[in-house]
């Protein structure tokens, strides 16, 4: 068990090829194991994206979270260069397979947290 315990701190990446609004593409290497607060963050905008959508935040939100995800390996991006450079879909379509690749990590055991019971 210790040695596949050792799975959960590693480096777990997936590999983007992006479509740019100029045409091009570009590739983007994005870590799974985001931060917390940005798994809740994602987990929120897929929970409350109509109404992200009818006020007019989903763009914006999309933006920020895509910035995030592409921070974690660089501070090249941020939700400026992502509006001016990507197209909403395909923003959608990474935090769409970044969560897909999350799920799939969640599905080994030696991610879940094991329950604790304390004896006296």
């Amino acid at each position: 068990m210790k040695i596949v315990d050792g799975l959960v701190f590693l480096d777990h990446r997936k590999s983007f090829r992006v479509q740019l609004k100029d045409g091009g593409s570009k590739d983007f290497i994005i870590a799974l194991n985001v931060k917390t607060g940005l798994f809740y963050k994602i987990m929120a905008l897929i929970a409350e994206k109509d109404t992200l959508a009818q006020t007019g935040e989903l763009p914006e939100l999309c933006a920020e979270i895509v910035a995030d995800l592409l921070a974690a390996k660089s501070n090249l991006y941020n939700a400026h260069w992502v509006k001016s450079n990507i197209d909403e879909l395909a923003q959608i379509e990474i935090i769409n397979k970044v969560v897909e690749g999350i799920a799939k990590l969640l599905d080994n055991d030696c991610f879940i947290m094991p329950e604790i019971k304390v004896e006296k």
